[in-house]
């Protein structure tokens, strides 16, 4: 199926605004890419890039359906990239795709016993062939060969007060190698607190050892009306992170477009920032779902109303190094996040480079979600108008091809 570009279909999301009141002495504005004017500003040991203007856009209509098989469920998916391969979480199962040709092979089953799950709540690797699997109801983290040959397996030791990798549910990072550990996102939220929190932790598996590098507040808690503590605000997360299996990680808060880019043990650190307006929501935001379960409608007004949108709501590290920033857009303001059925037509994502500068604007078909971002290329899980979940592969210089499926038939890729 094929997409109208987004800039026909709505007004310009960014604005140009001048920043010569905020800059500290010294600081001036450089050349970006076309379209984007970049201001660098000194802010205490940081350094902060702050662009404006409107990036190269890139329009992609098409997904290739890279592998289609009844083996895969499409539960709890979760997706990295090892060497040539993608390693593919689905429930109790681990699926091992090849990127050249689609070939594949699938191990891992239900049970308690070695090599087996109770449910996989994350996949990661260590180097291109290794992968770590996250148990979380076992609490285990299991090494395997490609080939699905079991290494070693280690029950996790949470560093307090963090009791949970962050996985599917909060948007976080796999658990990914890092010299002779793991880098991994994790929460907490102790009873009869007001506030959740996420971590970044180092976790050596074969000393069984942890420590926490850093933290930050993630949701705010309080009791709703059915005495569960959830974040009263319709837009509940604090902060969004992305962390790179080269130990670099991004952390942003969703209603400030600035994200913070380091790396792990070392001093260097910048911030990039956007230059953009926030999107109103629109009156449709607050229409309540026909077939909205009572216990959910309860929720959703007892919750805070919002004025407008955030700027993001994922961040993704490309193999290269360059950040994704996946937008809110005109599309969401009409639908209440609770809505869960919703699937937007188009899904907007802003690229900033290593140095924090805004650098592209991609628009890719809604029906795709996006994992791992390659040299020219990324994948991810596509719906098709059947409800069936197949793993997609786009060019991400442009595609001006319909979508095939594996026999070379077109399908439809809409939202």
């Amino acid at each position: 199926m094929k997409y109208a570009p987004a800039a026909s279909r709505r007004a310009p999301l960014f604005i140009l605004v001048t920043l010569l009141s905020f800059l500290a002495a010294g600081c001036g504005a450089d050349a970006g890419p076309s379209g984007v004017t970049v201001i660098q500003e000194l802010r205490g040991d940081i350094v902060v890039m702050v662009s404006s203007g409107e990036p190269e856009r890139v329009l992609i209509e098409t997904v290739e359906v890279l592998w289609q098989s009844d083996d895969f469920e499409g539960r709890g998916t979760r997706m990295v990239r090892l060497g040539d391969r993608l390693v593919i979480g689905d429930g109790r199962r681990i699926h091992v795709v090849s990127v050249q040709d689609g070939g594949s092979h699938t191990f891992g089953r239900q049970g308690d016993g070695p090599g087996e799950f109770q449910a996989i709540h994350s996949i990661g690797g260590f180097g291109t062939d290794t992968i770590s699997a996250y148990d979380f109801p076992k609490r285990t983290l299991s090494l395997f060969s490609m080939e699905g040959e079991l290494l070693t397996t280690n029950r996790v030791t949470f560093p307090p007060p963090f009791f949970q990798p962050q996985g599917s549910r909060w948007g976080g990072s796999p658990p990914l190698g890092f010299g002779s550990g793991v880098l991994w996102e994790w929460g907490s939220w102790a009873e009869g607190a007001d506030v959740s929190q996420k971590s970044l932790v180092w976790y050596d598996p074969e000393a069984d050892t942890a420590a926490v590098l850093e933290s930050w507040d993630l949701e705010k808690l309080t009791m709703s009306p059915r005495g569960f503590m959830l974040n009263q605000d319709v837009f509940s997360f604090l902060v969004t992170h992305a962390v790179a299996s080269d130990g670099w990680v991004a952390t942003g808060y969703p209603a400030d477009y600035c994200i913070r880019l380091f790396r792990v043990f070392e001093e260097d650190v910048r911030t990039g920032c956007r230059e953009r307006s926030r999107i109103p929501v629109e009156a449709g935001f607050s229409t309540l779902p026909p077939d909205l379960h009572p216990a959910l409608q309860v929720d959703w007004e007892w919750r805070n109303p919002a004025d407008s949108l955030p700027h993001f709501d994922r961040l993704l590290f490309s193999e290269s190094g360059d950040l994704w920033v996946r937008l809110y857009h005109e599309e969401f303001a009409h639908v209440h996040p609770l809505f869960f059925d919703f699937s937007p037509a188009i899904r907007e994502w802003e690229v900033l480079d290593r140095e924090a500068v805004l650098m592209r604007h991609v628009t890719l078909p809604g029906a795709f979600d996006l994992w791992v971002i390659g040299d020219g290329e990324g994948f991810g899980f596509l719906t098709l108008d059947t409800g069936e979940v197949v793993v997609g592969r786009v060019d991400l210089t442009g595609s001006a091809v319909p979508t095939l499926n594996q026999t070379g038939s077109t399908v439809n890729t809409g939202g």
